[in-house]
């Protein structure tokens, strides 16, 4: 909570609104007199804006994933490869960046096979192998964008 006279207002995640687009053609943030002055409908209604925006990236970015993970999904299966590639896909799911030495565990199979598995996928254009980890490691970009850089 924030104090502020006799008004105390919750605190407001900014943060969320600060690259909305809808929010960069209204006023600013409302951190003027007249929410000093207990104008806590407005401060809600501006708190509950930024509640909105979250919620429709947060969607946007769901559709995104869902779009990535079935098109990965058909390069695979029409490739014809071993159900391995398939968890491997679903692995770059749950983290975008993976080791050889991951995707042997994941799959058990020895490194070589784990290591021609990870090149089939980016012969699908699916992952990219990373210069400059000490450990063979390869990404998925497309989920990074739409995770971490969108």
């Amino acid at each position: 909570m924030c104090r502020n006279g006799s008004a105390t207002f919750p605190k407001c995640p900014f943060h969320l609104l600060r690259n909305s687009p809808s929010t960069s053609t209204e006023t600013p943030l409302p951190l003027g007199p007249k929410y000093a002055s207990g104008d806590w409908a407005g401060w809600i209604g501006f708190c509950l804006r930024g509640v909105v925006e979250q919620a429709k990236d947060t969607l946007h970015r769901y559709e995104r994933l869902i779009t990535l993970n079935r098109d990965f999904h058909q390069r695979v299966n029409a490739l014809g490869t071993s159900v391995r590639h398939a968890r491997l896909v679903d692995e770059f799911f749950l983290s975008p960046v993976i080791q050889v030495t991951h995707a042997r565990d994941l799959t058990g199979v020895t490194y070589p096979t784990a290591r021609t598995d990870l090149r089939t996928l980016e012969e699908l254009g699916i992952v990219k192998e990373l210069i400059g980890p000490p450990q063979i490691t390869y990404a998925c970009m497309p989920i990074v964008e739409v995770v971490y850089l969108d």
